[in-house]
């Protein structure tokens, strides 16, 4: 009996490896074929992103070229310029991915030339403007641009074809292959049932206390979760019962101060502003930790009204410059000509710009911080407000924390500069509250920019316009 219970367990065992090692082959061949097909397929859909793109940036030269011939304003020269340095750097991609001796190749070589010739008639339009007006405009009027524009799109869509073409033979290839390795496993697996069968027991055992590990960390991970809210409750209340003894502290501060200064003495008056300035410092680190706990436990409500964004940004500027002189910064507003109104919780918006600002003038040791109204040119809607600043910045590895409560740039930078890490994870929620989103772009050493990406449904007709800016 023990001998027939030896020779079935290992042949169980042979089995079992042999499935092994014929799932590990399928496997590990599987596992280069599938990085060579998401190799391919990835070049193969940057290979189309750098398509549209290039067709996006000629259309985008076509543009400017066409806003300068017909204003003469500098800034649509300066637009078609960028534009015609990124179809080069798009064409010396599209260059770097497509193999040389290929039929997409030649079609790229064919599409170099026809955007070059288009660019040229572009630049010639410009430099004919410069002489004359009526030149240029003869120009666009010959229809030549148009053609070659029709010519690059056509050919765009044959080599996007194409590269849909090759995408498809390969997703069939791969398709074939993995019914191949599915028969090999499909067959190993009948062999390797059969010992299964004799280890089920075991592995019925090993399953039931699997379960019951699972099922004691669900009430674990349940307990955690009922602690966490009750952690936040608990902030949420105490934050807001410290308010009451701290604005007392603040308020009879500023009375002695105003009332009772000239008894005090310089070292008294400098001990009580102290006093002010700290308690006042506490209290926005309690506002702050109050703001979080109650959009940990969804308690912040959105009120939306029409808000007029030249007057929010004028008056939150307006709260900073003192700030911005004593530190020897310049604080700019940059607005539309037209005005710009937008649906929102006034309150909420300010809140957010006023972190916005007071994080760009505290990392900003020279140079200048601009707050900024995008609106769409044509239209007028807002896109998106921005705070520039000419600052430290942030590492790009850095930058996806920093929206992080309690997280800050580097464990330095908190020392030098203060703060609680909290300003950006509070504005980010906030914006997202509203149904808007908060970017960053930043460079080391040279500054940062935090862009509210607005949601153009939601800008205010101007028949409905309130001058709302909201308190703070």
């Amino acid at each position: 009996m023990a001998e027939s219970i030896r020779r079935t367990v290992a042949l169980a065992v042979a089995a079992w490896l042999l499935f092994l090692v014929l799932v590990g082959t399928a496997a590990y061949q599987s596992m280069h074929r599938l990085l060579d097909t998401a190799t391919a397929v990835s070049e193969t859909h940057r290979v189309l992103r750098l398509l549209e793109s290039t067709y996006s940036r000629v259309a985008d030269a076509e543009v400017g070229a066409r806003g300068y011939v017909l204003t003469g304003d500098v800034p649509y020269l300066r637009a078609y310029q960028d534009s015609r340095r990124e179809v080069d750097a798009n064409v010396e991609s599209l260059r770097a991915v497509i193999d040389e001796g290929t039929p997409q190749r030649e079609r790229l070589n064919q599409l170099e030339g026809l955007v070059g010739r288009r660019l040229s008639l572009l630049r010639e339009t410009i430099d004919r403007r410069r002489e004359n007006l009526e030149s240029a405009i003869a120009i666009v009027r010959s229809g030549r641009g148009r053609v070659l524009s029709d010519s690059i799109r056509t050919l765009i869509d044959e080599l996007e074809r194409n590269e849909e073409l090759v995408l498809v033979l390969q997703s069939e290839g791969e398709r074939a292959w993995v019914r191949q390795v599915i028969g090999s496993i499909a067959l190993s697996l009948a062999t390797a049932l059969a010992a299964g069968l004799l280890v089920l027991n075991v592995i019925r055992r090993d399953l039931a206390g699997r379960a019951a590990a699972a099922r004691a960390l669900r009430d674990a991970k349940e307990s955690a979760e009922a602690a966490n809210r009750a952690k936040s409750d608990f902030l949420a209340r105490m934050s807001h019962e410290l308010r009451t003894p701290l604005n007392s502290v603040i308020g009879f501060s500023n009375v002695l101060l105003k009332t009772r200064a000239s008894d005090l003495g310089d070292d008294g008056r400098t001990y009580l502003e102290r006093v002010r300035d700290n308690g006042m410092h506490l209290l926005t680190m309690i506002d702050d930790l109050l703001d979080i706990a109650r959009i940990e436990v969804g308690r912040i409500a959105i009120d939306s009204r029409t808000v007029a964004l030249e007057a929010l940004v004028r008056d939150v500027v307006g709260a900073f410059e003192e700030d911005a002189r004593r530190r020897g910064l310049g604080l700019y507003a940059d607005l539309p000509d037209a005005p710009a109104r937008l649906e929102a919780d006034p309150s909420r918006l300010r809140q957010v710009l006023v972190n916005l600002v007071s994080n760009a003038l505290r990392f900003t040791r020279r140079g200048s911080v601009t707050v900024r109204v995008v609106t769409d040119p044509v239209s007028g809607v807002p896109l998106r407000m921005e705070v520039v600043d000419t600052g430290i910045g942030i590492p790009l590895d850095r930058q996806a924390a920093v929206f992080e409560a309690f997280e800050q740039a580097d464990t330095s930078t908190g020392r030098e500069f203060g703060g609680t890490g909290l300003g950006l994870a509070i504005s980010r929620s906030l914006c997202e509250l509203m149904g808007f989103q908060l970017t960053l772009q930043s460079t080391p050493n040279v500054g940062s920019t935090f862009s509210i990406v607005l949601s153009p449904a939601r800008a205010a007709a101007p028949a409905r316009v309130e001058e709302t800016v909201g308190a703070g």
